[in-house]
């Protein structure tokens, strides 16, 4: 339960059912896809690993989240995008705050606005959430018999 890829899976489910259906990614900040390239579909949320913290029960895993929209050559869409992409980033932290039974989000999320990010002509919100999780131990000298 305190691994990243349960956090990813859980994440992924989620988000899979959540109305603005975006694309989701899990990854290092530097391998961050060439935005303005993709054919993939918008939005995207795209989690960057950040930092990990064990204590006696939990585990914290620490990412950079970007909930990213095409911006529209005009810029007509711009406020549509900013406001969407709040409203994204602000579902994660409420349900994984207050709805999910294992994952919690702890301290508050601030968020910054991205105008063009990347010169990507994409646009949104940044933030760090921390999630966390029960700590659990794998006994590893029972693996293999």
């Amino acid at each position: 339960m305190t691994s990243i890829k349960y956090l990813k899976n859980e994440l992924e489910t989620w988000l899979s059912s959540h109305p603005a259906n975006p694309k989701v990614f899990f990854e290092f900040t530097e391998q961050m896809p060439n935005l303005a390239t993709m054919d993939e579909a918008y939005p995207l949320i795209f989690f960057a690993f950040n930092t990990s913290e064990s204590y006696t029960n939990v585990i914290t895993h620490t990412f950079t989240v970007y909930c990213l929209d095409r911006i529209a050559d005009d810029r007509s869409n711009i406020v549509d995008v900013v406001s969407e992409m709040q409203l994204l980033m602000n579902d994660i932290y409420l349900h994984f705050q207050t709805n999910h039974p294992v994952i919690d989000v702890i301290g508050l999320v601030s968020s910054e606005a991205l105008n063009n990010f990347d010169l990507d002509y994409v646009g949104g919100w940044s933030a760090q959430i921390t999630f966390e999780l029960p700590q659990i131990c794998i006994n590893y000298t029972n693996f293999g018999d």
